[in-house]
């Protein structure tokens, strides 16, 4: 009996069937790899667009800071003006009632 052909029929077969799981072995490595990887970028990739919105809504609330400090200066500005504007109004109130000349009531 000749055993040659089968022998090589089985070694084509055992070289095939070795090739196709080293081949399977490898891209399941490469694959692990490959979504280990995917996975540390996307998380890099998000931890830094997380960082840059953190920084744009400091600076938002930064500006929004510096308005209400403006806005309040403005209001005590416009305290202090009012302030003198009824001093001088009381002022031209006793000077009309010296003079004899009716002073309407301020409006309610």
């Amino acid at each position: 009996m000749d055993f040659a052909p089968w022998l090589t029929f089985v070694g084509a077969l055992t070289t095939a069937i070795i090739t196709v799981i080293g081949t399977i072995y490898v891209a399941r490595s490469r694959t692990r790899v490959d979504v280990g990887s995917s996975i540390t970028t996307g998380f890099r990739e998000l931890t830094d667009q997380l960082q840059e919105e953190r920084n744009q809504l400091s600076e938002i609330i930064r500006r929004q800071r510096e308005d209400l400090v403006e806005a309040e200066r403005a209001n005590g500005r416009q305290a202090a003006a009012l302030r003198k504007a009824r001093r001088h109004i009381s002022m031209l109130e006793d000077k009309l009632s010296r003079a004899g000349i009716d002073v309407p009531p301020p409006p309610n």
